[in-house]
């Protein structure tokens, strides 16, 4: 695993692969940002140091035995977290493309009903305006064979 600036290691490969994503990214920083985002993280921090770090000493003996393990599991997940970047590439996208990209998706079906609305209306207007309006021929029309039974 690589160092981070400070020197520790990172916790999990899976997880750097995941923060590597830039709306996993965005999206943190986002939540750390906000008031009460950052106000969870702070109450989070408090209760790890004050009752998990001093239990450490009682489970790094179990933890020695569950590293191979834990670390074996580690690299399938990371494995498996590559596959869904081959296989799913836009998770790699910058996020505002990516919001661009959902909100087409999400938006397709009304711009389809406002494209059939459109159509509709100017097919009705263009075969009234032949009918009706005097633009257009009027051969054949139901009006003309009225009047031609009229006479």
């Amino acid at each position: 695993m690589a160092p981070t600036p400070n020197g520790e290691k990172p916790y999990s490969k899976v997880l750097s692969h995941l923060q590597s994503y830039p709306v996993v990214h965005d999206s943190l920083e986002v939540y750390k940002t906000n008031p009460y985002g950052a106000k969870s993280l702070s109450v989070f921090n408090l209760l790890d140091q004050k009752f998990l770090s001093p239990l450490n000493l009682y489970v790094q003996i179990p933890c020695s035995y569950l590293s191979p393990y834990l670390t074996h599991a580690d690299e399938l997940g990371d494995t498996g977290v590559s596959k869904v970047d081959n296989k799913f590439p836009v998770v790699k996208e910058e996020t505002n493309k990516l919001k661009e990209i959902v909100q087409s998706n999400a938006f397709f079906p009304l711009r389809l009903a406002g494209q059939g609305k459109e159509y509709t209306l100017r097919t009705f207007n263009d075969k009234y305006s032949k009918t009706k309006g005097g633009e257009g021929s009027r051969e054949g029309s139901q009006s003309d064979a009225f009047h031609r039974a009229e006479n």
